[in-house]
């Protein structure tokens, strides 16, 4: 089974609107797992780091074209 686990802290300033800056970093995520290059930390807007991104072994699956 494939497993993807994302952990957000909701706190400091980038937070004072917490539906805002959650849907941001979710878009962020989301565009960077697609362009291949996901990440395992998150950072808020400001720049500090707000949450980590945990995948399975086999989350990432290699095909051959």
């Amino acid at each position: 089974m494939k497993n993807l686990k994302i952990e957000i802290s909701h706190t400091g300033t980038a937070f004072d609107n917490p539906e805002i800056e959650t849907a941001r970093l979710l878009r962020q995520l989301a565009d960077r797992i697609e362009n291949s290059d996901p990440p395992h930390i998150l950072r808020d807007s400001n720049g500090n780091r707000c949450g980590n991104v945990m995948y399975s072994p086999d989350y990432f699956t290699i095909t051959e074209e």
